[in-house]
């Protein structure tokens, strides 16, 4: 086993609550229809907020310790497992039906999810969840928007053997 390590730019969000009501069950992805600058003006402003972002340069932002609770979900159908409380968010900049999903992107989130999958315990393929599978209703939300998620999942298989870690830059 490989040990590997992400670096990570950290900027803490004003938009979270200390601790969570549920133990961590799932990874949700997400995109966010903008740009870096905004996005993290957006992501550590006062309404919104995600633990996880990545650029489409591949640069790795935290915004929100792990086992606090980001506010990244809204309504959602399982709130025991797809929540706020119940899962980590990783938001993506890409414009929704506009452009491609860069491979540097893609392969840096496959990393994170697979160092995520490790650190709390959860399974490849069922435990990863798109904003859209969970959001309710159905259709309130598209994201990520025709994602590329065999690759995605053929990269967190390869991610998966390896040994990860996370080092603030």
């Amino acid at each position: 086993m490989a040990k590997k390590t992400i670096h990570y730019t950290w900027k803490k969000a004003q938009a979270f609550r200390k601790g969570r009501n549920y133990s961590i069950r799932n990874i949700i992805l997400h995109s966010t229809d903008g740009r870096e600058q905004g996005d993290v003006a957006t992501l550590t402003g006062k309404k919104v907020s995600v633990q996880w972002y990545v650029t489409r340069a591949g640069k790795v932002y935290h915004f929100v310790k792990d086992e606090d609770t980001a506010y990244h979900a809204g309504v959602v159908f399982n709130p025991a497992y797809n929540s706020n409380d119940a899962t980590v968010g990783i938001e993506q900049e890409h414009f929704d039906t506009k452009e491609d999903w860069p491979a540097t992107q893609i392969d840096k989130v496959a990393q994170l999810t697979a160092y995520l999958l490790q650190t709390h315990g959860l399974k490849n393929r069922d435990d990863i969840k798109s904003h859209a599978q969970i959001a309710k209703p159905k259709g309130r939300k598209q994201d990520p928007y025709a994602y590329p998620w065999n690759d995605f999942f053929a990269k967190v298989d390869g991610y998966a053997k390896d040994q990860w870690s996370i080092v603030q830059d």
